[in-house]
């Protein structure tokens, strides 16, 4: 599709142009993008209701109150016998402390479970152990291959332990052929592999863990997610390239803003019809963004990871002195709110989730690890087109 590679060719040069465009106003970090109320006091009858809600919320406190109070008593005649606290006690004992959750699914919100589980940059003999995982998507999978191929730099090889239960689906995704060099797996599967290589490509639906060097791969992963967008999710024409051109930015920015290091893309879409919903993940493992942002003296007052995603997100804010630069982040918060998306943006130790069907935010602390982890999840279009 040849306008696809137009905009692969030249998707800043878009962005500087859509750079005039009215936006919303600009985002914040856990910021609550709730409509405002109207103005205007309630009809009497709605007063009157609620009065007569709080009336009897009132009464039911009361009488929970004096019900607390008594299982207080109670609870305090038992642990004056002591036969209460001795039971307890070595019930505790009994069992020990309590063994960390055993993860089965691993998405973007999950993974920070697992790296905080497992701390595989920090063991001398670094370890992903996915033996228990049965579902794993796009976001984790770019971010362990991150992390390997960082390892791999300082001289470690780490080692991939499978299950049964994503086993096939990585091969599909073709993660061993692209981190294979980079460390072990356990337990080897040289059939499995060979059987999957030869399906690779053949799934629209998708994008097998890619490697990004340059972009020259970029066209055709472009004209993919524009086919996806447009025949299966029902996104207008220009909808479909205005996405596609935000998703060439941010593979362009892992290798643009890293001179030693390169990045990792994937998709896969998931459910059918109006349910259908896709998720992309860009990864790269370089500085970061506040290592990036500092670059640009003007940038000196970012001091923390979650100030360098606050500010990344600002329009015109990059490591280049040049207004017309860092636009990416800004669009593709933008687009997420339009279509009702939800997009996360990991660098270092802070992580922020925006959630625009809920027109909510939230920012957490995280194991680092090394890079920009970039989710983008947007949902179908089929329920509304048929409405």
């Amino acid at each position: 599709m040849d306008e696809v590679s137009l905009l692969a060719a030249s998707a800043r040069t878009n962005a500087t142009l859509d750079h005039a465009k009215p936006r919303r106003p600009e985002w914040s970090v856990v910021e609550q993008f709730k409509p405002q109320p109207s103005g205007g006091s309630e009809p009497p009858g709605i007063q009157a209701l609620h009065i007569e809600h709080e009336l009897a919320l009132a009464a039911s406190l009361v009488e929970a109150r004096t019900t607390i109070g008594r299982c207080a008593r109670r609870l305090w005649q038992t642990r004056e016998s002591g036969a209460h606290e001795k039971r307890s006690r070595t019930h505790v004992d009994h069992q020990g402390p309590m063994p960390p959750a055993t993860l089965t699914k691993l998405d973007s919100v999950t993974f920070d479970e697992l790296v905080r589980q497992q701390q595989p940059l920090q063991a001398v003999d670094p370890v992903f152990d996915l033996s228990s995982i049965t579902l794993i998507t796009p976001s984790p999978m770019v971010q362990i291959a991150a992390v390997c191929h960082a390892l791999a730099e300082e001289g470690r090889t780490p080692t991939v332990k499978l299950g049964d239960g994503v086993r096939g689906y990585l091969e599909r995704c073709g993660f061993f052929a692209v981190v294979g060099d980079w460390c072990e797996r356990e337990p080897q599967d040289e059939w499995r592999s060979a059987v999957y290589a030869s399906r690779r490509g053949s799934n629209p639906m998708l994008i097998e863990l890619t490697y990004l060097r340059d972009g020259s791969s970029l066209p055709d992963l472009l004209t993919k997610v524009v086919w996806v967008l447009r025949y299966r999710l029902k996104y207008a024409k220009y909808d479909a390239y205005d996405i596609a051109t935000v998703v060439s930015e941010l593979c362009q920015n892992t290798f643009d803003h890293n001179a030693s290091t390169a990045g990792f893309v994937a998709m896969q879409v998931y459910g059918k019809e109006e349910k259908r919903f896709l998720e992309i993940a860009v990864s790269d493992h370089g500085g970061g963004l506040l290592a990036t942002l500092l670059r640009n003296p003007k940038n000196g007052a970012i001091r923390t990871d979650l100030d360098a995603i606050k500010a990344a997100i600002k329009l015109g804010t990059s490591e280049h002195d040049d207004p017309t630069r860092g636009t990416g982040l800004y669009h593709l918060l933008n687009i997420a709110y339009k279509h009702k998306g939800s997009v996360q943006i990991k660098s270092g130790g802070s992580k922020v989730r925006y959630r625009m069907d809920k027109e909510e935010g939230w920012a957490f602390a995280v194991t680092a690890i090394p890079g920009v982890h970039i989710t983008v999840s947007l949902p179908s279009k089929a329920a509304r087109a048929a409405a």
